[in-house]
């Protein structure tokens, strides 16, 4: 991506292996509010584009789901189509993966696991748009697939 800062020094490589210095946008203080909106990759990264980097790219090992939302949206632009779209026709559509995909707040999924968390009792996790985790995870699948 021409216009990422630091760019000409973070490699593929780099953010497959946690090594970019990209910062974790799910460790921000607004990331619980993030979290709740409709965010595709090119819009989660403006909130961490323009920070400085956690180190040097290579230096060191830090885990980031930053870099698979970088990961991702550089698969958008060189498919020239969105993520989800991508994934669908290139991966999981050829594969017969017909009860895989990604996930979204928006259709229905017949036998949907529910999140829980435990704080004392279980109660039901806190609602997350998944756009937001696009690269980052953000896919649902069963057992069998």
């Amino acid at each position: 991506m021409n216009d990422y800062p630091n760019g000409d020094k973070i490699t593929i490589h780099h953010l497959l292996t946690h090594t970019s210095g990209i910062p974790n946008f799910n460790n921000f203080p607004e990331y619980r509010l993030m979290a709740r909106v409709y965010s595709p990759p090119e819009s989660t990264i403006t909130h961490f584009k323009h920070l400085p980097l956690d180190f040097n790219p290579g230096e060191r090992f830090f885990y980031s789901n930053s870099g698979y939302i970088v990961l991702a949206r550089i698969m958008e632009l060189v498919a020239g189509e969105c993520f989800s779209n991508f994934l669908d026709k290139s991966i999981f559509k050829p594969l017969g993966m017909y009860n895989t995909g990604t996930d979204n707040s928006v259709d229905v999924l017949l036998n949907r696991a529910s999140g829980y968390k435990v704080w004392g009792n279980y109660a039901h996790a806190d609602y997350l748009e998944m756009s937001i985790m696009t690269g980052a995870g953000g896919l649902y699948s069963t057992v069998e697939e």
